[in-house]
C-alpha cells in the first residue's frame, strides 16, 4: 500500500468524522431548541392560567359591584327586593356567571394548547436525541467499515506483491527439482 492509499484512507476516516461530528451536532442543536421551546411553551401555559384566573375573579368583582348598585337603586326606588326585582337580580348574576366560567374556559383552553406545544417540543427534542445517536452510531460503523476496507486493501496489495516478487533460487539437490525461471519445479 503506497503513500497515497494511506492518504486516502486517512482523509476518508477524517471525512467519516467530521460528516459524523457534523450530524451529531445538527440533531444536538434541534435537540436544544426544542427542549427550550417546550419551556417557554410551559412558562406560556402557567401564565395563562394565572391570567384566567385573575380575569375571572375581574368578572365576579364585578358582577357584585353590579349587583350591589342594583341592589342599592333598587331599595331606593322602594319598589323592594322581592318579584321581578329578585328575577331580574338572579338572572344577571346567572349570567354573570357564565361570562366567568365563560372566561375561565377561554384560558383553560388557550393553556391547553400551550400544554400540547410544550408535549409536541418534548417529543421533538427527544426525536432529535435518538438522531445524535443514531448518526454517532452511524459514524463510528462508517469510520469502522472504511478502516476494515482500507486494511483489506493493504492486505490484498501486499498479497499480490508477494506473488509477483522473485522466488529466491536454490541449488539442485537431492530434494529440490529443477529450478527453470522464476518457479521451483519438483517434488
Amino acid at each position: 500500500m503506497g503513500p497515497l492509499a494511506i492518504v486516502s484512507a486517512g482523509i476518508q476516516m477524517a471525512s467519516s468524522v467530521m460528516e459524523t461530528r457534523a450530524a451529531v451536532g445538527q440533531a444536538k442543536s434541534e435537540q436544544y431548541t426544542a427542549e427550550e421551546n417546550a419551556r417557554r411553551a410551559e412558562q406560556n401555559a402557567a401564565q395563562i392560567r394565572l391570567a384566567g384566573q385573575s380575569a375571572e375573579e375581574a368578572k365576579r368583582r364585578e358582577l357584585r359591584r353590579s349587583l350591589g348598585r342594583s341592589a342599592a337603586a333598587m331599595a331606593q326606588s322602594g319598589t323592594g327586593s322581592g318579584g321581578s326585582n329578585a328575577l331580574l337580580i338572579k338572572q344577571a348574576s346567572t349570567e354573570a356567571e357564565y361570562d366567568a366560567l365563560s372566561l375561565r374556559s377561554q384560558y383553560a383552553n388557550d393553556a391547553y394548547g400551550q400544554d400540547l406545544e410544550a408535549l409536541n417540543q418534548k417529543a421533538a427534542a427527544q426525536a432529535a436525541r435518538r438522531r445524535a445517536r443514531g448518526a454517532k452510531t452511524a459514524g463510528w460503523l462508517n469510520l469502522a467499515g472504511t478502516a476494515l476496507n482500507s486494511f483489506s486493501r493493504y492486505s490484498g496489495n501486499k498479497a499480490q506483491m508477494a506473488a509477483l516478487a522473485p522466488r529466491s533460487y536454490s541449488a539442485p539437490g537431492p530434494r529440490s527439482g529443477v529450478n527453470i525461471g522464476i518457479r521451483n519445479i519438483g517434488p
